[in-house]
C-alpha cells in the first residue's frame, strides 16, 4: 500500500473552444506544468498531451473539435495534485474557456471539481471515466 502522502489520482474533463486547440494552448502557456500541442499521425488533427518526464499526464484523443474531452493521472500528494489541476483550471478560466474537471482518488471517490461557466444541467462526464481506444 502507498504512503499517505503518495497516492494515485485520476482526472477527467471537458472544455469548449470554437477557436480550436491553438487558442487553448495560448491560455495554457503560463500553466505550472508543461502541456504540448501535437498533431496526430493518424488523422492530422491536433491534441494536447504532456511529456513523459512529469508526475502528471494529460491524455486527449485526436479528431475532436469544438468540445474537447480529456483525462489523465497524477502520482503524489493530494495537495500537489489539486494544486496542479487548479492551476490548469485557472489558466483555462483566464482564457475564458468553459470547462469542467473532476478529480478522483485511488478509491474512485470524487475529491475535487474545478469549473468555469459550466452550463447548469449539461450532462455528466461519467462516460469519460471508461477506458477508450485512442487513435494517435
Amino acid at each position: 500500500m502507498s504512503a499517505p502522502d503518495h497516492q494515485t489520482f485520476s482526472y477527467y474533463g471537458q472544455f469548449i473552444s470554437e477557436a480550436g486547440l491553438r487558442a487553448v494552448m495560448r491560455a495554457l502557456e503560463p500553466c505550472s506544468w508543461r502541456i504540448e500541442l501535437r498533431q496526430s499521425g493518424y488523422d492530422g488533427t491536433n491534441y494536447l498531451t504532456t511529456p513523459s518526464d512529469q508526475d502528471i499526464d494529460l491524455d486527449m484523443d485526436s479528431g475532436q473539435s469544438g468540445c474537447f474531452l480529456f483525462g489523465g493521472g497524477f502520482e503524489g500528494s493530494k495537495e500537489r495534485a489539486l494544486k496542479l489541476l487548479k492551476d490548469f483550471s485557472q489558466c483555462l478560466s483566464a482564457g475564458n474557456f468553459t470547462h469542467r474537471i473532476e478529480v478522483y482518488d485511488e478509491s474512485d471517490n470524487e475529491i475535487a471539481r474545478f469549473h468555469h461557466q459550466w452550463p447548469e444541467g449539461l450532462t455528466d462526464i461519467e462516460f469519460l471515466r471508461q477506458p477508450s481506444d485512442s487513435n494517435r
